[in-house]
């Protein structure tokens, strides 16, 4: 009686094209998982500009310290966890002890999801990261802070550090709002041509 089976060769055939197959799909859904990661880093700077246009349109200036003087250099981490309760509602100064004077109407200007809202430390190299920590930021898809830099001096543009090679650009409107991206990696001086520039060519922004 005859049997029919596969040989050996026509095994190992098998099991490559499975494997072949198997790598291709698994690529797919890396470069999905990176796609999503970024559209949702995009919609949430978005909204996060839109709460920094409502507000600047209710009080006709950007979130302040307690002197009322905008912050000249990017938002700190207990800055930015002022920001976020500043335009969650809450009345006080970008000063992290200072109550009123933020938003005395307390009116909601956004309110991030809970679960994006996690407790930072600087990690160094221009990041805020996810730790073990008294403070809150709002975070991107891999777990850094979002970067805010307002225009501190009224001119209607803003200095965007650690976005392209070169000069930090200026940037012609009121805030500059950026996320480090897939790599996780920033660098805010770039003064010459150097390798560590290429750390920004994959950080998503409020004005791109």
């Amino acid at each position: 009686m005859n049997r029919k089976a596969f040989t050996l060769v026509e095994m190992l055939v098998v099991i490559s094209i499975i494997l072949v197959l198997s790598g291709l799909l698994g690529a797919g859904f890396s470069k999905a998982r990176v796609m999503a990661k970024r559209a949702k880093a995009k919609n949430d700077i978005s909204q996060l500009g839109d709460a920094l246009r409502a507000y600047y349109a209710e009080y006709d200036t950007w979130p302040t310290y307690a002197n009322n003087t905008v912050p000249p250099n990017r938002l700190t981490l207990n800055e930015l966890q002022a920001l976020y309760q500043i335009l969650g509602g809450v009345d006080r100064a970008l000063d992290t002890t200072v109550t009123g004077v933020g938003n005395p109407k307390q009116i909601v200007f956004l309110q991030p999801s809970l679960a994006e809202m996690k407790t930072v430390i600087d990690t160094g190299g221009n990041l805020y990261s996810v730790g073990a920590s008294a403070v809150t930021n709002w975070v991107d898809p891999w777990d850094r802070s979002y970067m805010v830099m307002l225009d501190s001096t009224g001119s209607g543009k803003t200095v965007a550090y650690g976005i392209t090679v070169g000069s930090p650009p200026i940037v012609p409107c009121g805030f500059a709002i950026w996320s480090a991206g897939p790599d996780m990696k920033v660098n805010d001086a770039e003064t010459s041509l150097t390798d560590s520039q290429t750390e920004n060519k994959d950080n998503l922004t409020s004005w791109k």
